[in-house]
């Protein structure tokens, strides 16, 4: 082990989760999309790289593209449970203060959360069937109403 102490780094500020959101929400198509020719692992690796580059402009911070992405989810879950909590908590009964909302980049997160279940739900449900047919009930299965 080395004998220097390890530097902490400083905590994320609003503004960094704000680009955060922001880049994340702008390349989202990318990075959050199957590998195929054009999306490759060095390609995602470069993007969330270059999210670190920008987040580390506004204040030195030394953070790579991996650290990043690990806040990303860690940012996502917590503001799932966050929501999740609220919508709970404002459909109970009883006295006691509402709780509080998300706030504008929470909000923006949540967005980008239910474009990518949506995606993902549409992908894996697609069918090639654009309409549904309802067969006609006979007149002998039909029940007579009763006098």
């Amino acid at each position: 082990m080395s004998g220097g102490k390890r530097v902490r780094k400083s905590n994320y500020t609003h503004s960094k989760l704000e680009i955060l959101t922001d880049e994340v929400m702008s390349n989202h198509s990318v990075l959050f999309s199957s590998f195929s020719s054009t999306v490759t692992n060095k390609r995602k690796i470069d993007i969330w790289d270059g999210i670190a580059e920008k987040m580390n402009a506004s204040t030195a911070g030394g953070r790579n593209g991996v650290e990043v992405r690990k806040k990303w989810n860690d940012y996502k879950c917590q503001i799932r449970k966050k929501a999740t909590t609220w919508r709970r908590e404002s459909t109970m009964t009883g006295g006691g203060s509402a709780p509080p909302n998300l706030n504008a980049i929470e909000d923006k997160v949540m967005g980008c959360c239910k474009v990518m279940v949506a995606s993902s739900v549409s992908a894996q449900y697609k069918t090639p069937f654009t309409h549904t047919y309802v067969q006609p009930i006979p007149p002998s299965k039909q029940h007579m109403p009763v006098p």
